[in-house]
């Protein structure tokens, strides 16, 4: 049962699994370090890591935070060949652009409007994006409002229908050209 569960896990939930816990790792923590920076319990964290449970961006936000990683870079495959853990200036780059100020995870909120561009640059409506995702107008709405989490398996759907891969939704646009990204 549980290798078929595995399966159905999304690349992009083994990837930030896989790197949350080489980036956890290297900086020393354990699990029970996560929980007290995070209020995640440690069993939820040990589940995450084996796969066994989902994950949304928010939750993959306050676990970045923790780790000091930007989320998309645990997102990107294979991003510990090209990503020094030692050099945090890409972290202090990074913090520059996030304002949690709001009780919405900056993440969520970078989601949804680089959502929101994909999605009018390819001249899609909200009804197109209904009918590509197989998800309701309402949801996609709230979405694209910052209003609610985003499952992973939900993220893909969306980041599929607009072509890109999910790490690129969560780049802030100023740094995409920068050359430390």
């Amino acid at each position: 049962m549980a290798a078929q569960l595995n399966k159905m896990i999304p690349v992009a939930q083994r990837i930030f699994a896989k790197n949350f816990k080489s980036a956890r790792l290297a900086a020393g923590l354990r699990q029970q370090d996560i929980q007290r920076i995070t209020g995640l319990s440690q069993p939820y964290l040990s589940d995450l890591e084996r796969l066994r449970v989902g994950i949304g961006i928010d939750t993959m936000a306050i676990l970045a935070q923790a780790v000091q990683v930007p989320l998309f870079h645990l997102l990107q495959p294979e991003f510990f060949k090209t990503y020094d853990l030692t050099d945090d200036s890409i972290w202090q780059l990074y913090q520059q652009f996030i304002d949690n100020s709001q009780n919405v995870p900056y993440e969520r909120k970078l989601f949804a409007r680089r959502l929101q561009e994909f999605r009018e640059a390819l001249q899609l409506t909200k009804t197109d994006m209904a009918q590509l995702t197989g998800m309701a107008q309402d949801f996609l709405r709230a979405v694209e409002r910052e209003e609610v989490d985003i499952s992973i398996n939900n993220a893909i759907k969306l980041v599929q229908a607009v072509g890109k891969p999910l790490y690129q939704l969560l780049i802030p646009k100023a740094l995409e050209s920068s050359d430390l990204f």
